[in-house]
């Protein structure tokens, strides 16, 4: 199913004109995305603020 679905969009981007190279950022961003709202989510159950510890991380260099 997912990999259906993904080949759908995959076809409406195409026909949408963007580029490969355009897809597969557009894919990477939004796996990103959902990355980092997973750990959220994560960062939340076990207490911790997970707005401030990402912010330490990104200012840290990572």
């Amino acid at each position: 199913m997912a990999a259906e679905r993904e080949a759908r969009e995959r076809d409406w981007m195409l026909r949408a004109g963007l580029t490969e190279a355009e897809i597969a950022e557009s894919i990477h961003a939004a796996w990103w995305f959902v990355f980092l709202q997973e750990l959220a989510v994560l960062y939340k159950r076990k207490g911790w603020d997970a707005a401030e510890e990402l912010s330490a991380a990104r200012n840290d260099g990572c």
